[in-house]
């Protein structure tokens, strides 16, 4: 115990973590490039303060952690709880994306923003040049490895923990005065996501990296060969760090904070991050029906084909993806909001015939809201003569899991990179799971940021195997 805790000081001495991915509407959205050579920022007095302007400059790096969009829902853990204050105080937020966490105190200032969100840890140095807020909730540090693996242990022979430039561990990279007994610190030059350092684990190209848990976590959900049961920072506090000229309203966010952060609906929005692994392994692990003796799909087989039919697809595939979605559990619902037999969010389902949320609950009203908005992709996406019908469905299936904008990224990031755009498999495909790297969701040719692209992919090939699966019953 000792061990670890010593450890963990030396980790807070040096940790501000880095989290990937975004989606953000262009219009809303303004690339920043943080001024990194100059550290001498002055301090502009004239910033705006939001207790008088009801305006919140809020810079944001793009991830699952922070903020990215899915299904046309605004969501990430940081952006839903500045959202609580805003909303219980009557401002307004606005959004500026930030690339990396280099120069981020200084891109503040420089570009008077009020708040920055990254899922940074407090560090224990008082003398830090980040002003934080107090923290927001409470997250582990894990050692990432494969299965068989030794755990970190200080007294043995040195472990080599790939760390990310500009995430954990970075700074102990080049601060080589600063040794951790039973670590040496790799660079990771090749890789700017953490998604990309766990898949490299997972994938046996390298041995060790470090994540945060609820990251860890999902990773895990698509590859079961992952250990990440070694903690090396307990407990480790979240906050946002804040403009050193706003100690008014750095007091007013803090009073709300430790007012509301043990009500029911703060401590739900930490819940539903926290326990989305779990969410997302009901729905992503592939779970191949037993064959039907009856015949018979589901209990819902009737509605399907109705509504299957009046969007000329096969029912067979609308089945497979109810399957994936929600197992044709009527009463479903997933940590995000999207409910029933084909886990609509709220508003998507209003859109298509829905009165209330209620009727989402119900079998028919939700098959024929789901086969509407299949529809809808269909009709105003995927449209050029040269892709196929078999191709445009993958496409549709993929775009009702994260948004037909995210695959309209991948399709122009394939021509942009010689893969053929009117295809999935081996071409999109492996664009969508590229757009989880900066490096890729920052490219000119991508507008809507981040997306988790392997849950995309496994999510697709899921349906698809479900699909073939249900071809082979009879009877029907």
């Amino acid at each position: 115990m000792k061990k670890i805790q010593l450890f963990s000081v030396l980790i807070l001495t040096l940790l501000f973590v880095a989290a990937c991915g975004n989606e953000k509407k262009e219009k809303e959205t303004t690339q920043i490039k943080p001024n990194i050579e100059d550290t001498q920022v002055v301090l502009d007095s004239t910033v705006s303060n939001p207790l008088e302007t009801k305006v919140i400059r809020l810079l944001i790096t793009n991830h699952f952690s922070t903020y990215y969009i899915n299904k046309g829902e605004e969501k990430g853990l940081e952006f839903e709880i500045i959202n609580l204050y805003a909303k219980d105080r009557g401002f307004k937020v606005v959004l500026e994306k930030i690339e990396s966490l280099h120069g981020l105190n200084d891109s503040i200032i420089s570009k008077k923003m009020h708040l920055a969100a990254s899922t940074m840890l407090i560090p224990e140095d008082p003398n830090s040049r980040f002003v934080m807020s107090d923290y927001l909730y409470k997250t582990n540090e894990v050692l990432v490895k494969r299965k068989g693996l030794r755990n970190y242990d200080p007294t043995s022979k040195p472990i080599n923990i790939h760390v990310l430039m500009d995430g954990p561990f970075a700074e102990s990279y080049h601060k080589n005065h600063k040794k951790v007994p039973g670590i040496n610190f790799v660079k990771a030059e090749e890789h700017d996501s953490w998604q990309g350092l766990i898949t490299e684990v997972a994938l046996g190209k390298i041995d060790y990296t470090i994540a945060n848990e609820m990251e860890a976590q999902m990773m895990q959900v698509f590859y079961p060969n992952l250990d990440i049961s070694q903690p090396l920072l307990k407990n480790a506090k979240v906050a946002f760090a804040m403009h050193p000229k706003l100690k008014d309203f750095q007091e007013d966010f803090n009073a709300w904070l430790n007012k509301n952060r043990a009500k029911s609906d703060f401590q739900w929005t930490i819940h539903k991050y926290h326990s989305a692994a779990k969410h997302v392994t009901t729905s992503m692990v592939k779970v191949l029906p037993n064959k039907a003796i009856t015949g018979k799909i589901s209990n819902y087989d009737h509605f399907i084909k109705d509504y299957a039919k009046k969007i000329e697809w096969d029912w067979h595939l609308i089945a497979a993806l109810i399957h994936q979605e929600s197992r044709f559990n009527t009463n479903c619902k997933s940590y995000a909001g999207a409910l029933g037999l084909m886990q609509l969010m709220p508003r998507t389902g209003k859109a298509h015939g829905a009165k209330s949320i209620d009727g989402l609950f119900i079998p028919e009203v939700n098959i024929k809201a789901g086969t509407s908005f299949l529809n809808w992709i269909e009709k105003n996406f995927f449209n050029e003569n040269e892709i196929t019908q078999s191709e445009r469905q993958k496409f549709i299936l993929a775009s009702y899991n994260a948004g037909p904008s995210h695959i309209e990224d991948a399709r122009r990031l394939a021509k942009k990179y010689n893969l053929n755009p009117n295809v999935w498999k081996d071409n999109v495909e492996k664009m969508i799971l590229a757009k989880s790297s900066p490096k890729y969701f920052n490219d000119p040719v991508c507008k809507y940021g981040y997306c988790h692209g392997i849950q995309v992919t496994t999510y697709v090939n899921n349906i698809l195997n479900y699909y073939n699966h249900y071809l082979s019953y009879k009877n029907h």
